[in-house]
């Protein structure tokens, strides 16, 4: 929207390891005539090194412990790089470890085109990380500068480390210690859903950071926010659906329900229905679910819209939009529970995190509760 914000994001993209970034709406004058020359006078001062021209090159990481170039402060990383020996590369190509933002944090030697050539590193400081190749070559008969880089190599704390292992892992929940009730973290509005019943006793709560039958099977009830991409929920379908069948309890929320891209786990029980722009909300009078919320009240969810239900049996319906519209709905399905709810629970406009309103945490628990038979 202003060229300090253009600015903070191209910075961002450098950090983050970006090979480069694209500006949309070229034909539009004010970035074209003013933003443009600003950036050329400041942060795109350098002339760019063309990546196409570069020559073709294979870059890996390996050490003793760590994976997906995912690595722990002081472990020794072993690096193999080799250069297309047919690339026209003129002289030794020096090989630079740098953090993302390009800075060079050491020179580890230098190399030819041809034969694979070794390196080693050892980081003391977490961040992010690339070997660069840096030379020249050959190009349309003209001597031309390049560069290649290798994959972003992460380097964490231990304690950072063994955390993000746990996250690939089932949770895990104390015997009889209350409810088991995972919730997909990653889902719009999943940490403040999180946040809202971890709070109330006789539940125990654990985020789940990968959807599959693994990650379920310890849980007695799932909280499944909508997936921000409808791939994830579309993967993850069959998996969830024998969870249900199984008897476990199931909550979807906003386009999980079935809406736009998302696939429509229990099509013949309920769907999702056009989006509609609206807030207001109450609680159905005939709800098969009991919630300390006054019938026919209305309330105003967090979102500033939501999918409202086509439900197969009206008894299900637990909360109707303004003009009586389905927008929650809890059914049984094999074995198990399902509460399909309309509404963004969780998040505030600008697809922001926000705590959900109250009517909507009681609504919640009162849910989840019954999802695991309570």
């Amino acid at each position: 929207k202003d060229g300090a914000q253009l600015i903070d994001q191209i910075n961002i993209a450098r950090r983050l390891g970006a090979d480069g970034f694209i500006l949309f709406h070229y034909d539009n004058l004010e970035l074209a005539d003013n933003r443009m020359p600003l950036l050329r006078a400041g942060i795109t001062e350098q002339d760019a090194v063309l990546p196409h021209h570069a020559p073709q090159a294979r870059i890996e990481v390996r050490a003793a412990e760590g994976e997906e170039n995912v690595f722990v402060v002081g472990s020794k990383l072993s690096l193999s790089a080799r250069l297309d020996a047919q690339s026209g590369v003129r002289g030794k190509v020096e090989a630079q470890m740098r953090r993302t933002d390009g800075t060079v944090v050491a020179k580890l030697g230098q190399m030819k085109s041809g034969p694979k050539k070794e390196f080693s590193f050892t980081p003391t400081e977490e961040g992010r990380y690339r070997l660069a190749l840096v030379g020249e070559h050959e190009w349309l008969g003209r001597r031309e500068l390049f560069e290649r880089q290798g994959p972003v190599i992460e380097v964490m704390s231990r304690e950072a480390y063994e955390e993000l292992q746990a996250r690939k892992r089932p949770p895990e929940f104390a015997a009889g210690a209350g409810l088991k009730v995972g919730i997909w973290i990653e889902g719009y509005g999943g940490p403040p859903i999180l946040q809202a019943l971890q709070e109330v006793p006789g539940l125990q709560v654990k985020p789940v950071y990968l959807l599959s039958a693994e990650m379920l099977a310890p849980c007695e009830v799932f909280v499944l926010p909508q997936p921000k991409s409808p791939g994830v929920l579309n993967k993850a379908a069959d998996a969830l659906r024998q969870f249900v069948q199984r008897g476990g309890g199931l909550y979807l929320t906003h386009d999980a329900v079935g809406a736009r891209d998302m696939t429509a786990l229990f099509p013949a029980a309920v769907s999702g229905h056009e989006v509609v722009n609206a807030r207001a909300w109450q609680f159905a009078p005939k709800s098969p679910i009991k919630a300390e919320l006054p019938a026919g009240k209305t309330f105003q969810h967090t979102f500033y819209d939501r999918i409202p239900l086509r439900v197969a049996d009206a008894s299900v319906v637990v909360a109707t939009t303004h003009d009586g519209q389905p927008l929650v709905a809890a059914l049984t399905v094999g074995r198990g529970r399902v509460v399909a709810n309309g509404m963004a629970l969780g998040l505030t406009d600008g697809n922001r995190d926000c705590p959900p309103s109250e009517p909507e945490r009681k609504l919640l628990i009162a849910c989840v509760k019954w999802l695991g038979g309570k």
